[in-house]
């Protein structure tokens, strides 16, 4: 009997040594301590600036699942990309809002899991036509509505991605910022932007 309850301790340490290796690490940015530092190492965070309100996406596991996870799609048949980065934005009073910052993108020509390195330095233009930001709140939380903002205009810029090998995972940096001028969540301005994500090929979606 101990030595089953040894074994299992065992397996649960290890299973939570696992979960922490992969949650996120927030480092501060030196110049604005509330975002995280851009980094290219696959730290799991991103943090921007809305309206001067502070959104941050911090990557965390639990026995229960996975919290602001990213995910990729790409869709062939349309020959488009969606980024879809989950975060919170902190208000006043401690309050949290979930919120979803994505990105819709045309003509890159990625269909497989290796074609991701090609987006390496490159900086896509958000016109707001084909290539445009959303900015989403899907619940509300006491006098914060939900509510969607489309066709952000601004930039994402890939600064760098590394593909593994065996081409079954990927760590994509970068910076973004765009402005949404009038929306059901009112005017946005989403500025110094940043994230460093670790992906595998369970959370990039080809449809």
């Amino acid at each position: 009997m101990k030595n089953y309850i040894c074994i299992n301790n065992i397996i649960i340490a290890l299973f939570i040594l696992t979960l922490q290796s992969c949650e996120s690490k927030f480092i501060l940015d030196p110049i604005d301590p509330r975002l995280p530092k851009y980094t290219e190492i696959g730290n799991n965070a991103g943090g921007a600036l809305v309206n001067q309100d502070i959104w941050k996406s911090v990557l965390s596991y639990s026995l229960a699942g996975t919290t602001n996870l990213p995910v990729i799609r790409v869709y062939s048949a349309g020959d488009s990309l969606v980024i879809s980065f989950e975060g919170d934005v902190h208000k006043e009073k401690n309050i949290q809002l979930i919120t979803l910052i994505k990105f819709h993108l045309k003509g890159l020509n990625i269909h497989t899991f290796s074609a991701i390195r090609t987006l390496k330095d490159k900086t896509v233009q958000l016109d707001g036509v084909r290539n445009w930001a959303e900015y989403t709140r899907p619940i509300s939380v006491n006098e914060y509505p939900a509510c969607t903002g489309n066709f952000g205009m601004g930039q994402i810029y890939f600064r760098n991605v590394i593909v593994n090998d065996a081409n079954n995972a990927a760590t994509l940096s970068g910076t973004f910022g765009f402005t949404i001028p009038a929306s059901d969540c009112g005017s946005l301005e989403v500025s110094y932007g940043r994230f460093d994500y670790r992906f595998s090929d369970t959370n990039i979606l080809f449809q």
